[in-house]
């Protein structure tokens, strides 16, 4: 199943009538009690943690200043954001999404922390946690504007307003090849 928002197109309907509905519903009410599940997305880490306490925990992790220039050209291509980079950056909305999106889960808690630029390793590694072969798509691709130039200022400016988001990307580079708990 999958969660980007009650708005996006790609949201699971079991997750819009429970998690969206109003009043919410118990999750477990509309999943097979049966079958594994596997909830991706973009939703904060601790969302489905009361739910579903025994869910195994994983997420991907990107280096910050690729990530802020990636958000960027969403909002110009798909949201109509008409501003500079310089602005976007100064825009606490878009600073320090990771580690918002991580904060009230530590690192430690995942039993799978992947690095997206090392995306296709770290599937094939993640396919050897979960015990299934999982495939690598490549899905919300903005080709077709053109990449962005980017200085070495810009690059400071990034990380210096993504603070946390480099401390994070740090840690879990830090955390590469060492043995986890398996689920």
């Amino acid at each position: 199943m999958q969660d980007y928002g009650l708005e996006a197109i790609e949201t699971s309907e079991a997750i819009r009538a429970s998690m969206y509905a109003t009043p919410a519903l118990p999750l477990k009410t509309v999943l097979d009690p049966a079958a594994s599940v596997l909830i991706s997305g973009h939703f904060a880490a601790d969302k489905y943690v009361r739910q579903l306490p025994d869910a195994t925990l994983i997420t991907f992790l990107r280096y910050p200043v690729n990530q802020v220039l990636s958000h960027f050209r969403h909002h110009v291509a798909r949201l109509g954001f008409n501003g500079g980079l310089a602005e976007f950056c100064r825009n606490p909305a878009f600073n320090n999404l990771q580690s918002r999106y991580l904060r009230d889960v530590q690192l430690g808690e995942f039993s799978f922390v992947g690095i997206l630029e090392c995306l296709a390793l770290d599937i094939l590694t993640l396919s050897d946690v979960v015990g299934t072969k999982l495939s690598l798509l490549h899905l919300n691709r903005l080709e077709e504007l053109p990449s962005i130039p980017i200085t070495q200022r810009q690059i400071a400016m990034i990380e210096e307003s993504n603070a946390d988001d480099m401390a994070l990307y740090a840690a879990a580079l830090a955390m590469r090849g060492r043995p986890r708990h398996r689920p």
